[in-house]
């Protein structure tokens, strides 16, 4: 096909090597070029494992982190965010 097959919402709570070998495997057989991961999670958080997971199969994996919402009572949750953001893209 001339355009790339992508998986466009797909969630997965825990990065996992073996789960993303076997998604990979279903997505060839299926010609599914790609998926993104929309709940990449925080810079302190899971993210930086899915970021590795993107790497070991690139081009393959899109990955977004989150904004740590459960945070968002704190008083520094906007003041932090600038940060996070920061962290996420490194």
């Amino acid at each position: 096909s001339d355009y790339r097959i992508i998986n466009v919402h797909r969630h997965c709570d825990s990065p996992s090597i073996d789960a993303v070998k076997a998604e990979l495997e279903v997505l060839d057989r299926t010609g599914v070029d790609a998926v993104v991961v929309l709940d990449g999670g925080t810079a302190d958080g899971k993210l930086p494992a899915w970021i590795a997971l993107r790497d070991k199969f690139p081009g393959r994996l899109i990955v977004f982190g989150n904004l740590p919402w459960g945070r968002s009572k704190q008083a520094d949750f906007f003041q932090n965010l600038p940060r996070e953001i920061a962290d996420q893209h490194r």
